[in-house]
């Protein structure tokens, strides 16, 4: 069990935002969108856990809940497979031949109506430089207090969701349907929050 609680957060945890960056990645010029997308992930996780509650409850058995896990990744894998996402790379510059006799040679084209670069567009502040290293980046501040505030909201919300069903099952005596049904409830709160939030 142990081996496979660590495989499950080695390889399942960094799905979430890696999803994320690539919803974010999708949007584009877009990204205060981003809210009204990923309310379908909280209302299909409701959906979901309700549904695997009732059915583990109708089957009695457990390991329902194994085998809906494994269909619904092989579902998620197929759709990110073929899911298209915007290239970083910058286009290529595209090149025609002179109309001159005595020379062939490709020329890059130009764009008359270029803007000229100005001072202000050439040299970025010193705060915009990158770090070049993940020292210098903890270095800043701001991104230390990011990650501190990242990892006591996961400590806080882990313990949550780590003994929260546990002591349904064992001190409530809840039933695995209304175990599944906390999930749609929770995940409906968020939905008005993802909704308007830009």
């Amino acid at each position: 069990v142990t081996i496979t609680s660590i495989c499950f957060a080695f390889f399942g945890v960094p799905v979430g935002p890696l999803v994320d960056g690539g919803v974010l990645k999708i949007l584009g010029r877009h990204k205060d969108q981003y809210g009204r997308q990923r309310m379908f992930g909280s209302i299909s996780f409701g959906v979901a856990s309700s549904l695997v509650g009732f059915i583990t409850e109708w089957t009695s058995d457990m390991n329902a809940i194994f085998y809906i896990y494994a269909l619904s990744a092989i579902c998620f894998i197929l759709v990110a497979g073929n899911t298209q996402f915007k290239s970083e790379r910058s286009p290529r510059p595209y090149y025609y031949r002179t109309s001159s006799s005595s020379s062939k040679v490709p020329t890059a084209a130009t764009s008359s109506a270029r803007p000229k670069m100005t001072r202000s567009d050439s040299v970025k502040p010193s705060h915009y430089n990158e770090p070049s290293n993940m020292i210098e980046l903890l270095k800043r501040s701001e991104v230390s207090l990011f990650y501190l505030t990242m990892m006591l909201m996961g400590a806080s919300l882990n313990m949550v969701t780590s003994f929260l069903f546990i002591y349904l099952k064992q001190e409530l005596g809840a039933s695995s349907s209304q175990i599944g049904l906390t999930g749609l409830i929770g995940s409906s709160t968020e939905l008005i929050f993802f909704f308007y939030s830009r």
